[in-house]
């Protein structure tokens, strides 16, 4: 879950200001790891987070 959920943060952004998170987005920033888009084309939440229906 830790894992998808930096995946869609750094769709939004690879950066951040808080040094923790921006060390964490940097293989994303590399090309090492992808982005995942957290919306669908038509703008609907792909998927919902665990224990939401």
């Amino acid at each position: 879950m830790w894992e998808q959920a930096l995946a869609e943060r750094a769709w939004f952004s690879m950066h951040s200001p808080v040094a923790a998170l921006d060390d964490l987005l940097m293989p994303f920033r590399e090309g090492k790891r992808k982005p995942l888009v957290p919306f669908s084309a038509d703008a609907e939440v792909v998927a919902l987070a665990a224990g939401e229906d």
